[in-house]
């Protein structure tokens, strides 16, 4: 470049000399050949979201081009990545809720092409799922029915709409299905429905009673309580009630299973102390320990998200009361102050507050409250009996 500029100064003479000066140079500069240095050659790439269903996760998702910064992308967007070079690189997208399905691999090789843009589109289906929501069973119908609702209340819908009565909610971990025990066969049953109340499947089957269903962190297996031995046992099951094994052995009555956040083990409550106590064992019903070993009734366990701590009911203060305690059973902090019943807490799935069944209005109403017991609010208000909420674990 500076050649070139500096010989529009010069005779035409000195121009033909500096030229083939050049030239003898090019060749002297062995086998590379060209007059010119180019950069590498790059392509560009656009990724397109292309999301169908219901329950969008309004956060949309993430991509990464080769495991570099994560580039937010909406459900349906396009975003564009500029200069990569030439050859094949790795798209994936992230962040894509467990009610959704991405179609097609992810992540996926693309093949850039120089001078071009190369497109990829992702394909993602969701189901209808409930999203930080809290179902429980209410008597406002007439008989039990299973509904759904806002934490504050706002929009409540039956979903399981059957004549029978059905309760005792249990929301899988990516929301999309609701266990419930009904007695629309003659006896108490575990049925797994849709988000939406849809598709209810009998997945017990069995001539006993099958209570207080309980899904396990990866949503593959449901943890359960039955008298099909005679008294009531903690079973497990895979999600569409195949394979179902038997996890206590005990002449006591254990029930209300609760799987810790990493699955690795299940409180429940027994009557083997001749009180109910909160237990834990291993997920295979391996080394039970009692947690609460307490002469008051200790029950209804409920992990928080993060696996620390266990709510709990307990009447060792004169009426039932929710509780909380580390998940080794130290320092248990009472929550609840009513002149009534508080049971069955569970938490919001950010851990910060909790939902517990209260009469403390003289009719069993659902509340909700903060971790620490603070800002009681009874979000129901009706003259119905209201019982066993459920809160969602997705956010």
């Amino acid at each position: 470049m500076h050649a070139a500029a500096y010989t529009r100064r010069l005779s035409p003479l000195r121009v033909t000399t500096l030229l083939v000066g050049t030239l003898s140079l090019a060749g002297c500069g062995g086998g590379g050949g060209g007059g010119g240095t180019t950069g590498p050659e790059t392509g560009s790439l656009s990724v397109t979201t292309a999301t169908t269903g219901q329950s969008l996760d309004p956060d949309g998702y993430t991509v990464t081009v080769d495991g570099g910064q994560a580039t937010s992308i909406g459900t349906n967007d396009s975003k564009a990545f500029a200069s990569l070079s030439v050859g094949s690189h790795e798209v994936q997208l992230a962040g894509v809720r467990g009610n959704c399905a991405v179609g097609g691999d992810d992540p996926r090789s693309v093949s850039i092409d120089a001078g071009a843009r190369t497109g990829t589109l992702f394909d993602v289906t969701c189901q209808h799922a409930l999203v930080d929501q809290i179902a429980f069973s209410t008597t406002r119908d007439g008989n039990i029915e299973v509904y759904v609702m806002n934490p504050d209340g706002s929009d409540p819908v039956d979903l399981s709409n059957d004549p029978s009565s059905d309760g005792s909610p249990a929301i899988s971990p990516d929301g999309t299905k609701v266990a419930f025990v009904t007695y629309r066969d003659g006896n108490n049953e575990i049925y797994v429905m849709n988000a939406d109340g849809s598709d209810p499947v009998d997945v017990t089957n069995d001539g006993a009673a099958d209570l207080d269903p309980a899904w396990s962190p990866d949503g593959s297996k449901i943890a359960f309580a039955t008298d099909r031995d005679g008294n009531l046992e903690v079973y497990v099951m895979n999600a569409d009630g195949s394979n179902p094994v038997r996890l206590t052995h005990n002449s006591a009555n254990d029930r209300w299973p609760a799987w810790s956040p990493d699955g690795s083990q299940i409180a429940f409550t027994s009557s083997r102390p001749g009180n109910d106590d909160i237990y834990v064992m291993d997920a295979s019903g391996s080394d039970p320990v009692d947690l609460t070993d307490n002469p008051a009734e200790d029950t209804d366990p409920a992990w928080s998200p993060d696996g620390t701590q266990l709510a709990f009911a307990t009447n060792r203060d004169g009426n039932l009361e929710v509780y909380v305690m580390n998940a080794d059973g130290t320092s248990p902090v009472r929550l609840t102050h009513g002149s009534g019943v508080e049971v069955g807490p569970t938490w919001s799935p950010d851990g910060s507050r909790i939902a517990f069944q209260g009469d403390k209005n003289g009719v069993a109403d659902i509340w909700v409250m903060d971790a620490d017991g603070s800002n009681q609010v009874d979000i129901t208000l009706t003259s119905a009996s209201e019982s066993g909420p459920a809160w969602s674990p997705v956010q």
